[in-house]
């Protein structure tokens, strides 16, 4: 949570005297960037970042998938800027972009196209896409118990976000067990002994 250090080490990087780093270590240092510059609401410093990162690809010696993960890193920061704008149809095309990126080269059960297709899914109800956001989420859901377990709180998540949407369309006897099942196991992943939440 230190960003004023985290961008201190990163100007570090720009010093001659640390050695000249390669384009993939500038990719990914420009993708910090922007997130460090995104946490703290500076989001046109932000964007140059994320496409910094994708214009120094094509220089960067990388594998398949480092490149697939640092692209879909970039990408999915500037969908978060557009999101958080209220530019929600933006932000949805390219969170698909992510999806389609990740999908291929990485499959259904990597962390990082879970990240995807959860993200996508709140773009999608963001912008009034119900339809595509329950599809999303309950890909990611049946994934992610898969991958994270039963009891990870990315689970609860996406069970408070289902059983949200159906209770918005009046399917309460679908939507209860599934905000049940949030609201107990997010308790149990968020508290403290005593069944105090933390803040």
């Amino acid at each position: 949570g230190d960003y004023a250090a985290s961008l201190d080490a990163l100007a570090a990087l720009d010093d001659p005297a640390a050695g000249e780093l390669s384009a993939r270590q500038r990719a990914r240092a420009a993708n910090i960037r922007g997130d460090v510059f995104a946490y703290t609401d500076r989001d046109p410093d932000a964007e140059l970042e994320y496409r910094r990162a994708l214009e120094l690809l094509p220089d960067a010696r990388l594998s398949r998938e480092e490149h697939a993960v640092i692209e879909g890193r970039a990408l999915g920061g500037l969908a978060a800027l557009h999101h958080f704008a209220g530019e929600h149809r933006a932000a949805q095309a390219l969170f698909a972009q992510v999806v389609a990126l990740l999908v291929p080269i990485f499959g259904e059960y990597h962390p990082d196209t879970i990240w995807a297709r959860t993200s996508l899914g709140s773009v999608a109800y963001a912008g009034g896409d119900n339809d595509l956001a329950r599809a999303s989420w309950e890909q990611a859901l049946q994934t992610a118990k898969r991958v994270l377990s039963e009891d990870n709180p990315e689970v609860g998540t996406l069970k408070n976000n289902l059983g949200r949407l159906l209770l918005e369309e009046g399917r309460y006897d679908e939507a209860e067990p599934m905000l049940r099942d949030a609201a107990a196991l997010l308790a149990a992943c968020f508290s403290l002994p005593g069944g105090v939440l933390r803040a």
